[in-house]
């Protein structure tokens, strides 16, 4: 029987659709930092009646990560088959009529991904 060999762009894509939005925003930030990029995160914390929420002062839906080496770039992470929420699609809106560099990644998107970070 023939041994197959997988390429890892191919393994990627069959990852990707297994990864947790969770997992996948450890993965980019990793390539971030290893990419000599500053990353900035807000990480989701436990309010006092127990729900999990990000400790925000103005409006909710700001990208996930900021990330800065010799450009800024807006990055908003999404797992496979899941959307920006309506208050995320105001903040992408607003960045892109603004000029900024922004992008919606998902695991999906890895290419895309080590052009930027590169």
């Amino acid at each position: 029987m023939r041994q197959q060999t997988v390429s890892v762009m191919e393994a990627r894509r069959l990852l990707a659709k297994q990864i947790s939005e969770a997992d996948f925003q450890r993965q980019v930030i990793a390539s971030a930092k290893a990419a000599g990029w500053l990353v900035q995160h807000a990480r989701a914390a436990y309010n006092k009646s127990g729900r999990v929420s990000t400790p925000i002062q103005g409006h909710a839906g700001y990208p996930d990560l900021t990330l800065l080496r010799d450009r800024l770039v807006l990055v908003e992470l999404k797992k496979v088959g899941a959307y920006p929420s309506p208050d995320q699609r105001v903040w992408h809106e607003r960045l892109r009529a603004a000029g900024a560099e922004f992008y919606i990644w998902r695991p999906t998107d890895w290419v895309q991904i080590d052009e930027v970070l590169a």
